[in-house]
């Protein structure tokens, strides 16, 4: 195994099909605004992409257009309603529950995440607001702010060895289950 203390995973779409959790979240946005429900038969050009995204192609699927002044409420109201439901119809792949307990045997430490980790997202957007601010101070703070890019630079690599990390762990079981079979 190699040196790392976490072993970091995309939930939404690579761990966890939830997309009919998504979709169902966007049909209440419809709904709420006059329009069908989509069918989830179109669920792979709807999902993906974020709120926003997903929010806007719903509306151009009836070729409808959103106002930016109401696009924010929406976008608001849509994660509400999946932050409350992202479980109902939500379910693991195929192999993956088998995957994770293989890990976990293996003692390595396993974290879900959704897109990148949360706390990734947090510490990651946290520097950046501290660049920012640190940015527009003396030149004498300029050392801070090297330090707090190297910190940005080190999670981003953190993040990319987690990831080939996972990747390599994925073939060796996939190796070893099918030598098995």
């Amino acid at each position: 195994m190699g040196n790392f203390k976490y072993m970091l995973f995309d939930l939404d779409g690579t761990l966890v099909d939830s997309g009919p959790d998504l979709l169902e979240a966007l049909n209440y946005i419809l709904k709420k605004n006059n329009l069908e429900p989509i069918d989830d038969y179109h669920i792979g050009n709807l999902v993906g992409g974020g709120a926003e995204v997903m929010i806007k192609r719903g509306f151009n699927f009836y070729n409808k257009e959103i106002s930016l002044k109401k696009l924010p409420l929406l976008i608001k109201e849509f994660l509400n309603y999946y932050k409350d439901n992202c479980s109902v119809y939500s379910k693991p792949y195929h192999g993956v529950c088998d995957t994770l307990k293989f890990l976990k045997r293996m003692k390595e430490l396993q974290k879900a995440v959704d897109e990148q980790s949360k706390r990734h997202r947090e510490e990651h957007t946290a520097l950046e607001i501290e660049h920012a601010s640190l940015s527009e101070q003396t030149e004498s703070q300029e050392e801070m702010i090297k330090d707090l890019n190297e910190q940005l630079k080190e999670n981003s690599k953190q993040c990319a060895k987690a990831q080939k990390d996972l990747q390599k762990k994925q073939e060796e079981y996939a190796k070893c289950h099918w030598q098995k079979h």
